[in-house]
């Protein structure tokens, strides 16, 4: 069982690599002893060529630096828009999304992707 110790060690671990030694600002979602990291940032790129599985570059802002995370988009990844679905190809740079994410030895999968829609209020 992944306990918190754990999970707080390996996240560390796998964000400094990712990031080159940078720590990823992620937020925690805890449900029912599942503790899942949100991630919220813009689409620098969206890759889907047919050599490789299909990602995104994702670029988070913090108070010191923009962090880079390359995240794996795997099948069963649900993509959402408001209540709409979209398809990876929707997808396109500047968007500005929450991804919720799985960290795997070397590399982020993302389970949840929601394309935040900014609008003015009139």
């Amino acid at each position: 069982m992944l306990t918190r110790s754990t999970f707080d060690r390996s996240r560390t671990s796998l964000a400094r690599a990712v990031t080159g030694g940078s720590i990823l600002p992620f937020v925690r979602i805890e449900s029912r002893e599942i503790i899942m990291p949100v991630i919220w940032c813009h689409v620098e790129s969206v890759v889907n060529q047919p050599t490789s599985p299909p990602s995104l570059v994702l670029n988070t802002r913090t108070p010191f630096a923009i962090r880079r995370s390359k995240c794996m988009v795997g099948m069963d990844t649900r993509i959402l828009k408001g209540f709409e679905r979209l398809s990876f190809n929707e997808i396109r740079p500047g968007d500005f999304v929450i991804a919720t994410i799985t960290e795997h030895s070397d590399w982020l999968e993302t389970q949840r992707i929601e394309v935040i829609v900014f609008e003015a209020i009139q």
